[in-house]
């Protein structure tokens, strides 16, 4: 028997008790008699690399069961007492002991009639911990014209003024939260650096003075035109992580991302990342999978190993902002088949992690879903918030201009970001919005993996908020097809999970 389980097992097993009252059966070993009746759980079940695959869409739990083991497992379709077992297997008793034991934990199956693991554990929703995201968006300037870009950046726009982006600042160190980020995105924040750095230097000063346990992460996302070796300098001082676009060769890259007299951006997004990689800045390369590049996977991921890049997220157009309208824009199924590519290489070189088949992986080893972008209710409006250069706040910058419905008030008109949180009637239909109460989703087998995917995007793009994301079909073919791979190829797993060990009983 072989299963994933997460080195800091314990702490979930204590912080979803505190958080939730969810009891994790990790630990937990069942009284076995010769009496005892003993069933499998029903499960989705695949033939794997001379294994079989048993995964509980319930729980979203798996393992996988060698020819022995599988032999066990089929006769325990109806209730089967454990002395019967003993008689069939040429299993140890020992062994078979402990088999159950561990189909028992993992919630695959009742001892006694009774599961290890609660088949109710996600019915009122995921389970995360509190991870408060504030999305500073500072500008709505910027010296690109991206073909696709989701904030519709301009030349021309707005900029956050000082007082609000340092009110901003004030009310986000006031959460006490196990996580803290101010997170500056725009347009492009970095065309007017000073600014940038004023509110950052802000945050800092105000960070030590208020002598905060918890610190608070900073991160910038960047096209890179305007880094120079000063800025670069400066984000390595104050521990800033980069998020920088890059979509891959420059032939690639430059047939989208274009300043707005046709000059591609790709030489100085290149040597952007060459200043961040010198000063060990923790970077991030966010590329946009489009018609640019949706059939050449292979290129894109050999190029930026070429050039040093350690991770990577490659997310499809957003159907937002000149997104939702542009003819780049691909398909669930095109985005599956570009990432199921990039999976095989990662999977077979290890040379790269692409994060969102690492938030997948997660998912698949820890019980809680803290990438608000796989969850229902998402993060939006509950623990990330954006903040525009006018001070008005919404649940999402990314929809901010598409969903103007979403707006959840202003900065200066109420006296702390948990007052944000309630009274708009879209957002608080989103805190609702639970993937088991969803036609489509209810019965999927992968339901409290991707739980529902994106609200805002169900919502602008699917004809509701209670509707499945775009991605549903991609989800669909991505998690069984990742399973699959993770069992073929198990050292896959401490790549995109490192933290991830594989148990054996």
């Amino acid at each position: 028997m072989l299963f994933p389980r997460s080195s800091e097992g314990l702490y979930h097993v204590v912080d979803l008790y505190q958080g939730f009252q969810v009891e994790l059966p990790y630990f937990a070993t069942p009284a076995i008699a010769p009496h005892t009746a003993v069933r499998l759980l029903p499960c989705v079940q695949a033939d794997v690399d001379g294994r079989r695959l048993y995964f509980n869409p319930n729980t979203a739990t798996w393992c996988l069961l060698d020819s022995d083991e599988v032999r066990i497992a089929d006769s325990l379709a109806e209730p089967a007492r454990f002395s019967e077992l003993m008689a069939k297997t040429k299993l140890a008793t020992g062994r078979l002991r402990t088999l159950i034991t561990h189909l028992y934990r993992l919630g695959l199956a009742e001892v006694g009639g009774k599961a290890g693991l609660d088949q109710a554990v996600y019915a009122r929703g995921p389970l995360f911990g509190k991870r408060y995201n504030i999305e500073l968006v500072t500008t709505e300037r910027c010296d690109l014209a991206c073909a696709y870009c989701f904030a519709n950046a301009r030349a021309e726009g707005q900029q956050m003024d000082l007082e609000t982006g340092f009110g901003a600042i004030d009310r986000t160190l006031e959460f006490e939260a196990s996580s803290v980020w101010l997170k500056f995105d725009g347009g492009e924040t970095l065309l007017d650096f000073d600014h940038f750095r004023w509110l950052v230097t802000y945050a800092r000063d105000r960070e030590r003075g208020m002598g905060r346990q918890l610190g608070v992460g900073i991160q910038l996302t960047t096209n890179g035109t305007a880094l120079d070796a000063e800025q670069a300098d400066f984000l390595a001082e104050q521990g800033v992580r980069v998020h920088l676009s890059l979509d891959g060769p420059e032939e690639i890259h430059d047939q989208v991302r274009r300043f707005p007299g046709g000059e591609g951006s790709y030489r100085r997004a290149a040597r952007a990342l060459g200043l961040l990689q010198e000063r060990g800045v923790e970077c991030l390369v966010i590329g946009v999978v489009g018609r640019h590049n949706s059939r050449r996977a292979a290129e894109v991921v050999e190029h930026l190993v070429n050039l040093g890049v350690e991770s990577v997220r490659l997310n499809p157009v957003y159907l937002t902002g000149r997104g939702r309208d542009s003819s780049i824009a691909v398909s669930a199924e095109d985005y599956f088949g570009f990432l199921s590519e990039v999976l095989d290489l990662v999977a077979s070189t290890r040379a790269l992690r692409e994060e969102n088949l690492a938030a997948m992986g997660r998912n698949l080893v820890v019980p809680t879903r803290d990438y608000r972008c796989m969850r229902s209710p998402c993060g939006a409006g509950y623990d990330h918030l954006a903040i525009d250069p006018a001070g008005d706040i919404y649940p999402c910058g990314a929809y901010r201009l598409s969903v103007p419905e979403s707006r959840m008030g202003r900065l200066s008109d109420i006296a702390r970001l948990e007052d944000a949180f309630l009274g708009n009637a879209l957002v608080e239909q989103m805190a609702s919005r639970i993937v088991a109460d969803i036609p489509e989703c209810a019965e999927c087998d992968w339901r409290h993996l991707c739980e529902g995917g994106c609200s805002l995007d169900a919502h602008l793009n699917q004809g509701g908020l209670m509707r499945p994301c775009s991605l549903c079909s991609f989800y669909r073919r991505m998690y069984p097809r990742l399973l699959r791979v993770l069992a073929a190829r198990p050292a896959a797993l401490s790549l995109l999970v490192p933290e991830a060990l594989w148990c054996h009983a």
